[in-house]
Order: C-alpha cells, then sequence, then structure tokens
C-alpha cells in the first residue's frame, strides 16, 4: 500500500469512527437503527428487504431491528400490506429522532470541514466524487454508500453515487 492509500484507510476509520460515536451517543440506537431511521426519515413506507439492502444485514435481522425500534416507538408497521412486504414509517417518535440524529451529523461533519480553506473544500468535494462513483459496483453499494445520506443536500441529479449507478444500469 501507498502513503495516499494508507491515509485514506486512516481517514475513514476516524470519520467513520466519529460518526458513530456522534451518531448512537445518548440514543441507544445501534448504528443500523441509526440507517434505518435516517433512510425512513427521507424515504416513508419502506419494507424490510429495503432496509435489509440499506444496512446491510440479512432479513431476519431487520425484522429484529424493526421490532426493537417498534417497541421503542419510533417506527410502525403498516396496516395494509403492499404485496408481500408490511410498509414501515416512522412514528412523530421516529421522526423526532430522525431530525436529531440530522443535527448530530451535520454538525460533526461541519465542524472538520471548517477547518479547511474553500478551495481545498472544492478540490476534496470533486475528488470524494470521484471515489464514490469508482465505488458505485451494484444497487446494493449505491444503497450503503448513501445510508446516512442527506438527499435533501445532495440531490439525485448531482449525486455522484447516483449518477454512477444509473449509468450502469444504462449500459446493460
Amino acid at each position: 500500500m501507498n502513503k495516499l492509500g494508507n491515509l485514506l484507510h486512516a481517514m475513514a476509520t476516524a470519520i467513520a469512527d466519529r460518526q458513530m460515536l456522534t451518531m448512537t451517543a445518548g440514543s441507544g440506537l445501534s448504528p443500523s437503527a441509526v440507517a434505518s431511521v435516517l433512510t425512513l426519515g427521507q424515504h416513508d413506507q419502506q419494507s424490510v428487504s429495503d432496509l435489509t439492502s440499506v444496512t446491510g444485514l440479512s432479513h431476519s435481522a431487520v425484522v429484529r431491528l424493526i421490532d426493537r425500534l417498534e417497541a421503542d416507538g419510533l417506527v410502525q408497521r403498516s396496516e395494509e400490506k403492499q404485496g408481500r412486504s408490511v410498509p414501515i414509517a416512522l412514528t412523530d417518535a421516529g421522526r423526532t429522532e430522525y431530525e436529531r440524529l440530522r443535527d448530530r451529523q451535520s454538525g460533526f461533519l461541519e465542524d472538520i470541514l471548517a477547518e479547511l480553506p474553500s478551495n481545498d473544500q472544492q478540490d476534496l468535494e470533486r475528488l470524494v466524487s470521484g471515489i464514490l462513483s469508482a465505488m458505485t459496483t451494484s444497487k446494493s453499494a449505491r444503497d450503503q454508500i448513501c445510508r446516512f445520506c442527506d438527499e435533501g443536500v445532495c440531490e439525485q441529479t448531482s449525486c455522484p453515487v447516483e449518477q454512477t449507478y444509473l449509468k450502469r444500469v444504462a449500459q446493460r
């Protein structure tokens, strides 16, 4: 491995550790629960299969996760099935938790980026977009890469992950 690879590993580890600490602190939520709440906050009425793709957990593990989130009053299963699946949505308490998670998430990243001059931030955005595009190899990769994203910030039309995924689908 070269120095750049080593630095990227260190940076990815440091950001992931800080993100998990920030997002899970005081909430009692696991990283998978955080990803599920964030996903449901942006895409109401998700199925267990949808959340399986986002979290990378097995179907049975996501069912248990939804059971815990439901017991905590954060999600509810719909009374009406959509085909064979039961849509899952945030409750009012879940929506409040979603907003709290978004505030915590944006705060820690803003603190890190504030240390960089704006021209370096623009260069970093371009470089990170290229790395994320290279990592987008499938629908599940797309879903997992963006599981903590705020889709209101990175719109679908300018998201490097979404655009790479759409290009790969179109090439098939």
